[in-house]
């Protein structure tokens, strides 16, 4: 952990922790394993290497998804499997992307996806962006 302190013209400002983590997740190899407008979900799955090996059985999945209106921004319980100490698939079922007239997802069409994970220390991973297609 650091502290940060501004100095400016008037003073200085009250101290602020900042966290430097000794390891940060990273994700890859995102998938989605099914996209359809009835029921609005998404299924995905994406590879995640955490040195610290804490990211649990069921992590934070993060997500943005947008189809050319407002993007919905959440979270949801990914379900964590090993493949070994460090290297886990990662599964998680994102709800409901909403369109231009709030609505739920187009029934033919692209929306913009971006996801990341959190360890259980609440160290966040890169970002992965992909398009789903939607199709009925």
């Amino acid at each position: 952990d650091r502290t940060l302190v501004l100095l400016l013209p008037m003073g200085r400002t009250s101290p602020v922790t900042i966290v430097i983590p000794s390891h940060v997740p990273s994700i890859s190899e995102l998938r989605i394993l099914s996209s359809q407008s009835n029921p609005p979900t998404l299924e995905l799955q994406f590879a995640a290497v955490d040195a610290s090996a804490d990211l649990g059985d069921s992590t934070y999945v993060w997500f943005t998804i947008g189809c050319g209106g407002e993007p919905l921004a959440g979270v949801v319980h990914g379900k964590v499997t090993a493949r070994d100490k460090n290297n886990n698939v990662v599964r998680a079922s994102v709800p409901n992307p909403p369109t231009p007239a709030g609505g739920v997802a187009p029934a033919n069409g692209q929306c913009d996806l971006q996801v990341r994970v959190t360890d259980s220390g609440g160290i966040e991973s890169n970002t992965l962006k992909t398009t789903v297609d939607f199709k009925n």
